[in-house]
This record gives C-alpha cells, sequence and structure tokens, in this order.
C-alpha cells in the first residue's frame, strides 16, 4: 500500500508542478471558468466521502458509498480535470491520466478490494454488487445505510487543508491569466501591473498569500495553540 501511495503522491506532486511551470495562452475564460466548477465538484464530493469515510471498521455504504464504491478517485478525476481546463494545457493530462487513472489507481483499487472482501466477505460482496467501481449510479444503491458524516473525520483526514490548496491552485490560475501574454505563440511575457491596480485581482493575490504560507504553518506546529491551564 505504501508503494502505491508514494507513486500517486509522486504524480500528483509532478502533474501540478507540469500545470504551473508550462504556460500556455488562454484565448478566452469559458477553460477556466469550468475549470473551477469542475475542481469545485470534485472537492466537495471528496470531502463528502472524507466525512464519511470509517476506514477499515466497517463496509461504508452512506453518502457518495451509495453511488459508487470509490468516490475519492471520482472527486480527485474532476478535479484533475478542472485543472487541466483551468491551466488551459492540454498536453500534461495527455500523459498524467492514463499513467495515473488507468495503471496506478486501478492496481491500488484492485489490493484494496482484496484486503476488504478478505476482512468483511459477504457484506462486501453485496456491496460490490450493489455499487459500481467507477462510474457513479444515477441514483442511490437499494442497500442498507451504513455511516454517517461527522466533522471529526474532516479533521483527521485534512479535508480542509486540501480544499484550500484546490482553492489556491485555481487562483493561481486566474493570476496568471491576467499577468501573462505570449509572444510569437511561445514565450510568456509577465505584466505584473494588473495585480496591483485592480482591486479584485489584489484581493485574490493576498487570498492566495494566506493559503500559501498559513495553512502549512498551522499543520506542521510552527504556530501551535497555548494550552490553557487549569487552577
Amino acid at each position: 500500500m505504501l508503494k502505491f501511495k508514494k507513486q500517486r503522491t509522486t504524480l500528483r506532486q509532478i502533474f501540478i508542478l507540469a500545470l504551473v511551470v508550462i504556460i500556455l495562452p488562454i484565448e478566452n475564460d469559458y477553460f477556466f471558468w469550468s475549470g473551477a466548477g469542475l475542481v469545485f465538484l470534485g472537492q466537495l464530493i471528496h470531502f463528502i466521502s472524507a466525512g464519511h469515510l470509517t476506514k477499515n471498521d466497517t463496509v461504508v455504504a452512506a453518502g457518495p458509498y451509495r453511488y459508487v464504491r470509490n468516490p475519492f478517485y471520482v472527486g480527485n478525476f474532476l478535479s484533475d480535470l478542472g485543472l487541466c481546463l483551468a491551466a488551459h494545457n492540454p498536453y500534461v493530462p495527455i500523459i498524467y491520466f492514463p499513467l495515473f487513472y488507468l495503471w496506478v489507481i486501478p492496481r491500488r483499487v484492485a489490493k484494496e478490494e482484496g484486503f476488504l472482501r478478505e476482512k468483511f466477505k459477504e457484506s462486501y460482496e453485496l456491496f460490490c454488487q450493489k455499487v459500481p467501481r467507477f462510474i457513479p449510479r444515477c441514483w442511490p444503491a437499494k442497500i442498507e445505510k451504513n455511516g454517517e458524516f461527522t466533522w471529526s473525520q474532516i479533521i483527521k483526514l485534512r479535508e480542509i487543508w486540501r480544499v484550500l490548496r484546490a482553492g489556491g491552485l485555481i487562483i493561481l490560475f486566474y493570476l496568471r491569466n491576467q499577468i501573462v501574454t505570449i509572444k510569437d505563440g511561445v514565450i510568456p511575457e509577465f505584466d505584473f501591473a494588473p495585480l496591483i491596480n485592480n482591486f479584485f485581482n489584489l484581493t485574490f493575490l493576498i487570498i492566495f498569500a494566506l493559503i500559501i504560507i498559513v495553512p502549512p504553518i498551522i499543520q506542521f506546529g510552527i504556530i501551535t495553540p497555548k494550552k490553557s491551564t487549569r487552577i
């Protein structure tokens, strides 16, 4: 499992870095706003799924898990597709999507399902019969509901940081669209004046800076809340 986790993490880091570094011209805002919408939808699915997840304790059959067995990967797929649209980059997904979603993820899911079948036996087999692996149902499966949304899971799985990072990337791509022009169809030129002279852009820039700086400081404990002392 650790090997697959490292593969996923490494590939996603390369994917994000490629989208940030490779700058292509954007002819209109349709791609950006369509991408932002897909990222929002993907993050919402991932967020709700995380709130219902109870790892290795039971077969979760509530929320998104009544529509698809792997809602995390569905949410990730939509988010990744949205990021490609927002960055207006058709080249990165040609390599990334087949490698990640047709090779790494299926192998990981096969391992996970083997473990769950061995642990939960008939209950998991019934779940697999009712709920598809990757393509969501149009209506919830008729199975006994098992599980509920809890905020403790959201905090435990650091879903808030995940959403903030995704939002930060969307803001980054938006700001990049404001300051970059492509010369001769190849060479990017930068003009930072729109960030300073436009209040809307400046606000987004400040929000982006906060997303970059504050969450890692809190997450890694550089700033820790003071514990109250009871007398």
